[in-house]
């Protein structure tokens, strides 16, 4: 039996199984979130609008369903090899458990490496370009795409940001600083601000500032003050559109970096960085366990009963994943100490199955 073979046999129809698997659970679900969406179009916001939010998250709802489509896929991969009794023959010739685990988890790493890329790169473009449109379609601007504010603390200054345009610029630009006894020093509003690229500053534009001084004050007005920051529009973007758990890597870290430096809690983004940063040792884990129900208890079952055993292993480990973040904020607990603890029990329910067949 040539072992390159018979790897790139179980990697294939594990591949398929869970490819399968992927297109009905993103089938599904954008049928429930169009669903759900089209309650809310009227006039300005059409059934053609909705369809387009729906599918600008796709790339959202495929990282969140990742790790349980690859669980799901592979118990169906691997009970297609049982039910021909070909994981029995591997077996019978000589083929290790732990030898078999490595073809599985291939396919498993490629929809993580996808997932990956789509995280980083898609899920923010795609959730701030859905926001963007449903809120210009709302108001029926073609100028504002945000309807909150943004808030940015550097040092003395505190800054509040109404919008962004399409072409990066601030709308709305709110600062004010105190002094070292936290009293105002200066109240500033720019209706717009302009990034330059070439210094690496924003032009705040049409300026009215207020200046603090004991009893006294004196108002100015500018058509144009120099704002340096470390702050960019897609940050704002980010801050104003997209939740800490559809940030790619780059945008957490900077708002980590950002948080405490300035004194402010990070620990949400913290649990977001290290949700991502762990989430192969969860794939891995599941696909551990896919393989210890398949030689173990689920050998001889029907397809349907794996398939129910996929969907109750995958809402109990959600509602792990759930529930242990808000805890380590209540108990204050590291993050990742919240984040490995259902890893860790994938994996050993996983290697507890496994040694039990063995």
């Amino acid at each position: 039996m040539n072992p390159r073979l018979v790897d790139r046999y179980i990697a294939t129809r594990v591949f398929v199984a869970i490819l399968a698997v992927l297109v009905c659970a993103l089938s599904l679900t954008f049928v429930f979130a169009l669903i759900d969406e089209v309650e809310g179009i009227d006039r300005n916001y059409t059934f053609a609008n909705a369809t387009l939010y729906v599918l600008y998250n796709v790339p959202s709802q495929f990282c969140q369903s990742a790790p349980f489509v690859v669980f799901i896929g592979s118990l169906i991969g691997l009970g297609t090899l049982s039910t021909h009794s070909e994981l029995t023959v591997m077996r019978a010739a000589g083929i290790s458990l732990g030898r078999i685990f490595i073809p599985v988890a291939v396919p498993s790493a490629l929809i993580f490496g996808l997932s990956l890329l789509m995280a980083e790169y898609a899920v923010p473009w795609g959730v701030q370009t859905a926001a963007e449109m449903k809120i210009q379609q709302r108001q029926m601007s073609e100028d504002i795409q945000f309807a909150n504010r943004f808030w940015y603390r550097e040092g003395n200054r505190f800054t509040s940001i109404e919008g962004v345009t399409r072409s990066g610029d601030l709308l709305g630009v709110s600062q004010w600083e105190i002094d070292e006894n936290n009293e105002m020093r200066v109240a500033r509003r720019a209706r717009r601000a302009k990034y330059d690229v070439d210094l690496g500053l924003w032009r705040l534009r049409n300026v009215g500032e207020t200046h603090f001084a004991g009893e006294e004050t004196r108002v100015e007005s500018h058509d144009e003050i120099q704002w340096v920051t470390a702050l960019d529009a897609r940050r704002v973007r980010n801050g104003l559109a997209v939740e800490p758990s559809k940030l790619g890597f780059s945008d957490l870290t900077f708002q980590i970096d950002y948080r405490e430096r300035e004194g402010l809690d990070p620990r949400r983004y913290k649990l977001a960085y290290w949700s991502k940063l762990i989430q192969p040792l969860a794939i891995l884990g599941l696909v551990t366990v896919a393989l210890g129900f398949i030689v173990g208890p689920l050998r001889e079952v029907g397809m349907g009963v794996r398939f129910s055993v996929g969907v109750v292993v995958g809402v109990v480990l959600k509602y792990f994943q759930d529930l242990l973040p808000p805890m380590s904020m209540v108990l204050d607990f590291p993050p990742w100490v919240a984040v490995l603890i259902p890893v860790v029990m994938v994996w050993g329910a996983g290697l507890y199955l496994i040694r039990r067949a063995a």
